[in-house]
Parts: C-alpha cells; structure tokens; sequence
C-alpha cells in the first residue's frame, strides 16, 4: 500500500510521514514549502544568525529521512500564506486565511493527481477537496484531526474570555469561524478513518454527532531524551513548571490563581511565548516567572529543574509537552482537556478543568509529601517508555495498515519507497 500524505507546515517535525516512509508506506508526501526543494532549499545553506525569525523557522522546515525524490511542494501557497497571515487582525481574519489556504493547497495536490496511491492522508482544514478525490476514486481517505474540533474548541473558550475579561475580548463565533468548521465536519463525512489524538478529541466530534465509529485514537510520541536517574529530593518550595503559549486556551488564568493560593509553597515557571496583555504579566504573583520562548532543545533544562509540570488546558488535541515531561520523570497535573496520557493519581493528577481548587490541591499535596512526588515520578518514567516516536510508528502504522488493508498493528516496519 501506497499512502499520499499532504502536510502544510512542519507538524509534530514531519513524524507522520516519516513513520510511513520507514514502514514503506509513504508514495509521497505534498507539503507547502519545506527548505529541502526549490527555491526555500537556498535557506538551508545559510548561518541561522543571517536570517530572520521567520526564515529561521523556515530553515527548520527539513522533513529529516525522507529523500527529496519523495516530496513535492507547492511554495506559492505557503508563501501567501505566510502573507495573508501576517495580515491578520483577529481570529475571525485567521480563520478565513486558513480555510482559504486549506482549499488551494488540497487543490494543488488533486491537480498533480494521487491515480497513483492507495490512500490519502491529510490533516483537518487542509484535507477535505483532497478527501473527496480520494474517496471518489475509491481510495482510502485518511483524516487525522489535531485538535479539538473549531465550534467545540470556540465555546469553551468564549467561557474562558467571560472568566478573563482582560485577557481576550470576546469574540462572538464569525462566519469566517463557523466555515472552519464546516470545513471539518465535512471532511469527517468524506473520511473513512479518523485519528485522533486522545479520547477528548473523540468526544468532542461525538458531541456534534460527528462518525465515531470512523475515530481511532492514537497517542503521539515525542523525541527520545538522556536516560533519566531518580530525582533528587529537595526540601525547598515545590517547582512548577508550564510549557506552552501563556494564553487562555492553556489555561494560564488557573495557573496564575494558583500561584496566588499557593504563595510560598511553591515557584511557578511559565515557559512560552506570552500572547496576554502586559497588564497580566505586570499582575502576575511575586513566585511566577515568565521565560518567554525558548529553542526546542531548551525545554529539556526547565524540565530538569522543574518537580512537577502543570498544564490546565482548557482545549488541545493531545499536549506533547506532558508525553516529554514524563519521559524527564516530572509528574503531571493536567485536565482532560489536556488530552494526556497522565493516569490520575499514578503519574500525576488529573482534575477539571476551570477548577483552581483543584490544582492548588494537588499542587499542596505534593509540597507535603515529598515520598508521593518520588513515586509518581519513577511511575511517570515507566509510562513515558510507551510513548516513544518506536511506540508511536507502531500505534500509526497498525492504525492506518490495519484499517485500510487488514495489516497487522504489530508488522514490523520496512525500509521506506517512493
């Protein structure tokens, strides 16, 4: 079996089609711009310090062991994106520069044609004219839905601007917003199978009556890190550390309330970019610390200093940062919104969303009991081994195989062909 992934933008580093070109499942992966082909490749031979911020993120578009004989890409489209983008003045514009760009580059794709594979795979807003040749041309038409669905994902966050008036304007549900969304569900009726990050993405598609029985969640994976020794035990206050965007949909807010409770118990670290007025910040308790963005490969240190993470989110697909943190022996506190693989009360604590009770809870709990942290800790270790980018391949593999031809989840994997 052939598979055609079309990807715009580098997500999760290209992993999806890198486990199918090592599986030899990958006939071609169709991407927007990545510095590999054409014009872009000429930022690949160029010192990062030379470029701008956003051609260096540009230079990290490599889909790393996937020959370039292997990919197309249609520049045009990522770089009016990329325009349009920059262009933008709220989420209502966003959400039409992305249902715009999702549109052409999956009619770029189906104009170059896909006679030639068994199956498609596309990734939800960019996926539903290319779903739709796929499926008219009796192939199989694959859909991996990265978050939350939009309406979903939109009324738990205009909860989130009432809570926070100061953070975000409420922003009432556009057109624009809602044909996002239309989008999505359309491209849920022409798939024949749905991947999902975690159960919490299921359920949102299952509560606008979406095809769950097309739905198969498969947990991502994340980089392997250093073998990881017992941590040590350290009597000073608790360290907490949050890794993602400072912003409402992360559920900052409840982190910031609970440094509040907390006080000297605990020192909180928000590493991220900070997408909130400067007044929040400025507000912010004296035991919070903003880092702002780091390089991926600085995440690793904060993780080493933290004792636990705390991630409240108020809606994700599945949090790579908590698989990572596990992997580093840091207990996660998290909601099910986060889309995590955390077991409440063996690898951390999962409390509801909204709840600053709750995280003050089990964030006190764990400044006590410094032997209970330990446990959770050595248990988060063992868990993160299940969730590796191997474990991961397996999961995708056996998901996709198994679905469209009746492989087995446990095939070993092949070397790739194009």
């Amino acid at each position: 079996m052939k598979i055609a992934v079309a990807q715009m933008g580098a997500r999760r580093h290209y992993a999806v089609p890198r486990i199918l070109y090592s599986a030899g499942l990958l006939g071609r992966l169709f991407t927007d711009i990545c510095a590999v082909k054409g014009w872009p490749a000429i930022f690949g031979v160029v010192p990062p310090a030379a470029l701008p911020a956003s051609l260096r993120r540009l230079r990290e578009r490599v889909p790393t062991g996937i020959p370039v004989r292997c990919i197309t890409t249609f520049d045009w489209v990522g770089l009016q994106y990329a325009v349009r983008r920059s262009r933008t003045r709220n989420n209502s514009d966003l959400a039409a520069v992305n249902v715009w760009a999702g549109a052409a580059f999956c009619r770029c794709v189906v104009r170059h044609g896909i006679e030639d594979f068994d199956a498609a795979y596309a990734f939800n807003g960019a996926a539903l004219e290319l779903l739709v040749e796929a499926r008219r041309r009796g192939k199989g038409a694959i859909l991996e839905q990265t978050n939350v669905p939009r309406s979903v994902e939109e009324e738990l966050l205009q909860r989130e601007r009432e809570r926070f008036p100061d953070w975000e304007s409420v922003d009432p549900f556009s057109w624009n917003a809602q044909a996002f969304a239309q989008r999505e569900a359309d491209e849920w009726e022409q798939a024949s199978l749905i991947l999902c990050g975690s159960k919490f993405v299921v359920d949102g598609i299952s509560r606008l009556g979406g095809p769950v029985d097309r739905c198969v969640v498969v947990p991502y994976g994340f980089l392997p890190v250093a073998e990881v020794g017992p941590r040590p035990s350290r009597a000073r206050e608790l360290r907490v550390v949050t890794v993602g965007a400072v912003a409402l949909r992360k559920g900052t807010g409840y982190v910031l309330d609970a440094a509040r409770a907390l006080g000297s118990a605990a020192v909180f670290r928000l590493v991220g970019p900070v997408t909130v007025p400067s007044t929040v910040v400025a507000g912010a308790p004296p035991n919070v610390e903003f880092v702002g963005v780091v390089p991926r490969s600085a995440v690793a240190s904060h993780l080493s200093w933290a004792d636990v993470m705390l991630l409240p989110s108020v809606c994700e697909g599945s949090a790579v940062a908590t698989y990572e943190a596990l992997a580093h022996g840091v207990p996660v506190v998290c909601t099910p919104n986060t889309g995590s693989v955390v077991q409440d009360g063996v690898e951390g604590f999962v409390v509801p969303c909204g709840s600053v009770e709750a995280i003050v809870e089990a964030i006190a709990r764990l400044a006590r009991d410094r032997e209970l942290l330990a446990w959770l800790s050595s248990n988060a270790v063992r868990r993160a081994g299940d969730y590796d980018l191997d474990h991961y391949a397996a999961r995708l593999v056996g998901a996709v195989a198994g679905r469209q031809s009746g492989a087995s989840a446990t095939a070993p994997l092949r070397s790739g062909f194009c």
